[in-house]
């Protein structure tokens, strides 16, 4: 959220004429409301203390990521993440329930903030028989350094409804990295499947 102006605990000063303090009270209230506003909302939201004239008495100030959950706190110089003292491990970052019947391509699941270890969980069901073939989920993620992939057994296209399919899959990522999955229809038309996801952060 833009804010108008800057908060200076060293304005204004005492030399200033007293008709001025209406000016300066509305200016204050401002400045409040503008904050209290900007302590949550979605990440790309998150507002930058250091651009106030004293960042170091932001120290301690909180945000609230509302679209994944996390809380930042202002160390003076930078936002840490913080959600880790107010969420017991493991905590759940993205669940997504969905269905489809063609093969998905690289769809991004999560795309990493920190450092840390996470648990990645897929689970796949026949919800429409079709014609001969298979289905498919398989996560792919990197480390930092190199590549990794958890595959979830296949199910027949051809199979009983209900026939599924889980698998759980433990990965440690550097921040900014993509944790991505590809459902894949080997022939199988006419089919339809269900699916499950879930990216949780372990530490």
């Amino acid at each position: 959220m833009p804010m108008t102006n800057t908060y200076d605990v060293t304005y204004p000063p005492d030399t200033q004429q007293a008709n001025l303090l209406g000016s300066d009270l509305r200016a204050l209230a401002l400045n409040v409301q503008q904050r209290m506003a900007a302590i949550s909302g979605a990440l790309v939201q998150r507002w930058n203390p250091a651009l106030d004239a004293q960042p170091l008495n932001w120290t301690g100030l909180l945000f609230f990521a509302s679209d994944t959950g996390q809380v930042f706190e202002w160390n003076g110089t930078a936002w840490i993440d913080v959600t880790f003292t107010f969420q017991k491990m493991p905590y759940n970052l993205v669940s997504i329930n969905g269905s489809g019947s063609t093969t998905t391509g690289t769809v991004v699941l999560f795309n990493t903030l920190v450092t840390g270890l996470y648990r990645v969980s897929g689970y796949i069901n026949l919800a429409v028989a079709g014609a001969a073939g298979s289905i498919q989920l398989t996560f792919n993620w990197s480390n930092g350094v190199l590549g990794g992939n958890g595959i979830v057994s296949a199910i027949p296209t051809t199979g009983s409804l209900g026939t599924d399919s889980n698998g759980t899959f433990m990965l440690q990522s550097s921040a900014g990295t993509s944790i991505n999955y590809n459902i894949v229809v080997s022939g199988g038309a006419g089919c339809v499947y269900t699916y499950r996801m879930v990216v949780e952060r372990l530490q």
